[in-house]
């Protein structure tokens, strides 16, 4: 069941996902949202690591979900944010402004794999953003506290790993966060109490 949920969403989000990055190719108009100061945030490939650990935030979410019903309110919550974030995604595309990075000969295989995944043209929202804090909200709302203060951590984590590694600025993760309390509210208010 878990795993059935686990393979739709991927394909509903590399469907929307990679769709909005060609789509927004042909955008000439780009946003800027960098501010000054992040250009100083210091690039760590590295923490590709901890971005890459997303999708393994997810699935532990899921198990903590147990039950049928609450994992399809999660998968329906996660696709309209996945679809929504990819009309902003071609509507508003951004111009990212942090500094070149390093060749890619330069630069550890985990981060070239998730700078690969990316695709182009995917920042405001950050969806590893959205996406990390969504699950970690939901899986609070069934699990102890101690387990709430671990997801939250993890999906701070995350969304902390987005800027080291030049991937977001402030404000995608700012509206990767919003977007992520709208579904969660939407998820609480849904599913929350039975």
């Amino acid at each position: 069941m878990m795993a059935r949920y686990a393979l739709a969403f991927l394909a509903v989000f590399y469907v929307f996902y990679g769709a909005a990055s060609v789509l927004a190719g042909f955008n000439p108009q780009r946003l800027a949202v960098g501010m000054a100061w992040e250009a100083d945030i210091p690039f760590v490939p590295e923490a590709a690591w901890v971005y890459n650990s997303m999708l393994l935030l997810l699935v532990i979410v899921m198990m903590v979900l147990q039950r049928e019903w609450r994992i399809r309110g999660l998968f329906w919550v996660l696709c309209a944010q996945v679809v929504f974030a990819s009309l902003v995604f071609v509507l508003l595309p951004i111009e990212k402004g942090f500094p070149p990075r390093y060749t890619e000969a330069a630069l550890p295989w985990v981060f070239v794999l998730a700078d690969t995944l990316n695709l182009e043209n995917n920042d405001l929202p950050s969806l590893h953003v959205c996406l990390a804090y969504t699950g970690a909200m939901i899986a609070g709302l069934h699990s102890q506290p101690l387990m709430r203060v671990g997801f939250m951590l993890w999906a701070s984590a995350i969304a902390a790993s987005t800027l080291l590694m030049h991937e977001h600025h402030v404000l995608d993760l700012l509206a990767g966060w919003m977007l992520a309390f709208a579904g969660y509210r939407y998820y609480r208010r849904r599913y929350g109490a039975m």
